[in-house]
């Protein structure tokens, strides 16, 4: 599986597929070419079963804009309230379709002609769908891949999600958290995807007052690393590899917070002892990491074996629950959605600060202003 920002070999060039994209392909102003690059998600056009040539490729681009744009599946006309509904494929990349003379000009290309000479008048507004991410057929068997010599649970800057998250997991509606069961292994999380908007929680600072966590973004980007608490060391040591390139993301624009079950008394611990600058925050009800879909419960044998080794999660939290969250990395966007995601269930993983700007420049550059908005 090849990441969006690694860079590969290609006719003598350092090229990654986010280059082939934005720095060549899109550059070409053909904004059907978004129809037939796909991420094989319910939302996106279908791969197409040949290959795009040089003989066939106006033809294939062609097929392709009429295939998608007539798909009642992805985008819709409703005659009464006079409103076209299309995917967020058109807000995303708006520059690209209004230099074809704008999105609803560039469909009726692709119309049956009765719905074009409609759509032709201007007595239509229009609106964009919200995107479903999971994917469009079964559920890949394998979900980890390799990255930078890591095996990870990733949801990468792909328009893809490795794994559809189904089943059993928190859902959101209406900004409002529905709680369900919490996983008992970390192999059974199921973590929230890409393009999800960021849950209503509220965590605790290290002086003990209650910090919204959408309040606390308004509107800017940020680093989101959830950790299991200051008693284990792969923790601190990712979190003295997030202070070393702390300067290079809060140059970027990124806020930094650093989430653990930890409760107030022991993030100052943590603060002071490993001299951090950036903000660490107590989940100590474990409410934030179940509403990104993170926590799971620690058993029984665990829970002694940890004991043994002098660490004791319900003083370390002042909580009952036993509930910890695999270690996570959510880059957030401008819009408050989730532009990029690394979970690891196996907590002597985590993800290298080397990728991580890497995904945080990406993030940027594909934000709302670049002309592709909020899309991972």
């Amino acid at each position: 599986m090849l990441s969006y920002t690694d860079k590969y070999d290609l006719a003598g060039q350092k090229k990654s597929l986010y280059n082939l994209e934005n720095s060549i392909v899109r550059q070409f102003k053909e904004p059907r070419i978004h129809f037939a690059i796909v991420c094989a998600s319910k939302s996106c056009p279908k791969l197409a079963s040949r290959a795009y040539t040089a003989e066939n490729l106006n033809d294939m681009l062609d097929a392709a804009a009429k295939g998608f744009i007539n798909d009642r599946a992805k985008n819709r006309i409703d005659e009464k309230s006079k409103t076209i509904y299309l995917p967020k494929i058109f807000e995303w990349y708006e520059n690209d379709f209004n230099d074809a003379g704008g999105a609803l000009k560039f469909i009726a290309r692709y119309l049956p002609e009765k719905d074009a000479q409609e759509v032709l008048k201007g007595n239509y507004s229009l609106k964009y769908l919200d995107y479903d991410w999971t994917l469009n057929g079964e559920i890949w068997k394998e979900p980890f891949v390799r990255l930078k010599n890591e095996q990870v649970l990733i949801s990468s800057l792909l328009r893809v999600s490795h794994r559809a998250h189904r089943g059993n997991r928190k859902r959101h509606h209406e900004g409002k958290i529905i709680q369900e069961a919490v996983p008992l292994s970390a192999q059974d999380i199921k973590p929230l995807l890409i393009g999800a908007a960021v849950p209503d929680v509220k965590l605790t600072t290290v002086q003990g007052a209650e910090l919204n966590l959408k309040d606390a973004l308004a509107g800017q980007p940020a680093i989101l690393i959830f950790y299991r608490g200051g008693w284990c060391p792969y923790c601190n040591l990712q979190l003295g590899q997030i202070q070393r390139i702390d300067s290079s993301l809060l140059a970027m624009g990124y806020r930094i917070f650093a989430i653990s079950p930890d409760r107030p008394a022991m993030l100052t611990e943590s603060l002071e002892k490993h001299d951090l600058t950036y903000t660490l925050l107590s989940d100590h009800s474990m409410e934030a990491a179940k509403a990104f879909g993170i926590a799971f419960r620690v058993d029984d044998a665990t829970l002694a074996k940890y004991r043994q080794y002098g660490i004791n999660l319900e003083s370390s939290s002042g909580e009952t629950h036993h509930l910890l969250p695999a270690p996570s990395v959510f880059i957030i966007s401008k819009d408050g959605k989730l532009g990029f995601t690394y979970v690891s269930p196996d907590y002597k993983i985590r993800i290298d600060p080397d990728v991580l700007l890497e995904a945080a420049k990406a993030v940027l550059k594909m934000a709302p202003d670049n002309s592709a908005k909020g899309k991972p």
